[in-house]
């Protein structure tokens, strides 16, 4: 999990500064990655472009002097693009930090950031060239375009700007990674980032003059924002749909078999693919086996409009939804007898009454494996609920196993068995005998 966080400017200069924004919003962001931190920033003359980054967190990223006068400039620079890294693949490194700047054809660059985790991209042309999906990601959109994306596989969000239309920026996502926008009243200034209620607080504090709205981009569009006018403006292309390698299933499990579009490369089981074929969510973004129910997010103290957008189309209702205690519905509950021993899971009496209490205990979710830590032999991943994203870990994983699962940012299924203090959800792999009571 990383995140993006941004301001551009139209050629009016708003009269409001927006700096301790940046600041303050990047610090916040710092909950979605702490690995690295980076900036690219577009000032008005064709030399004025700058990327800085580091392998630090946000925090004393922006404590650095190189990075205070960078954002400093935030006012007056067009295009400012931020990006915090929770390291999925690649090591933790500056040359490994976005924003990733790559060639386009003459002698102009793009430069973006990325939000997610991609697979089967070393499969792909010059996937081997790169050790990180984001930087292959932003190479592979540099050198063919809008149609690079029929090869990108799994969940993204992405800001990018090009060299040979410098004015302009670029922004893509699909429904595995959220990204929010909001205006200043006269439309002059955008600001955006990956978590909605976050940018609406950090708006609020920092004296944003906002027109009152949170916005979502829309999945399935690349949006291209204008800042040469005198207000923000924006055209959209269709994103092409990505194209999956059919995998037949050969399984013996009660589910019919048949060809369903998975990409190559994941570790899962056979059945786990055969449940597209009843209708179910399929497995490659990630997402539950089926739906939570979740209740309306509670507590708020921003009273920003996060209903239904009806003076910008074509945007969406910013729909920032927290959910509340997780509920799964009967259908998706292991039962207590089938359940993995606490000996194997490592999981503590504390940790399972936490569980149950908040009725998740045996829970069966599809979760993405991000990275492992062989001193304590788990694998942490997260899961998406609803469109918002969940830590999880695998307690007790072997080290080769759990290497080669995190290298492939692998798609797993599990039971949840307990619940950290932090919320986060704690998994076992499932059993033969598992699967046999879920698939017949």
């Amino acid at each position: 999990m990383c995140g993006i966080i941004g301001v551009i400017n139209a050629s009016t200069v708003a009269s409001s500064s927006v700096v301790n924004f940046i600041k303050q919003g990047l610090v916040a962001s710092q909950l979605r990655g702490t690995d690295s931190t980076g900036i690219l920033q577009v000032g008005p003359l064709p030399s004025d472009v700058y990327v800085h980054r580091m392998a630090t967190n946000s925090t004393e990223f922006v404590e650095d002097l190189t990075s205070l006068s960078v954002l400093d400039d935030v006012d007056s620079c067009a295009i400012n693009v931020a990006h915090v890294r929770a390291r999925t693949q690649g090591a933790v490194s500056v040359n490994n930090a976005h924003p990733f700047t790559v060639a386009k054809e003459g002698e102009n660059r793009l430069i973006g950031v990325h939000n997610g985790s991609l697979v089967n991209w070393k499969t792909k042309k010059d996937g081997n060239k790169f050790d990180v999906d984001s930087h292959w990601a932003m190479h592979h959109i540099a050198q063919n375009g809008i149609k690079a994306f029929e090869d990108i596989q799994g969940p993204f969000a992405m800001v990018w700007w090009e060299e040979d239309d410098r004015q302009r920026v670029r922004i893509a996502r699909n429904d595995q990674r959220p990204l929010h926008i909001m205006f200043n009243k006269t439309g002059s200034r955008m600001i955006f980032a990956s978590e909605a209620r976050m940018l609406a607080w950090i708006a609020e504090r920092s004296g944003f003059d906002h027109d009152g709205k949170v916005r979502t981009i829309p999945t399935g569009k690349l949006f291209i924002f204008d800042t040469s006018g005198p207000i923000i403006t924006w055209e959209t292309e269709d994103l092409p749909q990505a194209k999956y390698t059919p995998y037949s299933y050969q399984g013996s499990s009660g589910i019919p078999g048949g060809t369903v579009p998975v990409p190559q490369g994941y570790r899962v089981f056979a059945e786990q693919l055969a449940l597209v074929m009843a209708g179910k969510p399929t497995t490659e973004d990630a997402t539950l086996r089926y739906q939570l129910r979740a209740s309306n997010w509670t507590g708020s103290t921003c009273d920003l409009d996060f209903s239904e957008d009806d003076y910008l189309p074509p945007f969406l209702g910013g729909g920032a939804e927290d959910t509340g205690d997780y509920r799964f519905s009967d259908m998706d509950i292991v039962p207590a007898e089938l359940m993995p021993s606490a000996r194997h899971t490592k999981v503590t009496d504390d940790e399972v009454e936490e569980a149950a209490r908040v009725e998740v205990l045996g829970a069966y979710i599809i979760a993405e494996a991000e990275t492992y830590s062989p001193s304590n032999r788990i694998l942490y991943g997260c899961t998406s609920i609803d469109g918002r994203e969940y830590d999880v870990v695998f307690r007790n994983i072997g080290k080769s196993a759990g290497r080669r699962l995190a290298s492939d940012a692998s798609i797993m299924d599990g039971v949840v068995v307990g619940v950290e203090r932090d919320g986060t959800l704690i998994m076992s792999q499932t059993t033969k005998r598992i699967r046999d009571f879920l698939y017949t």
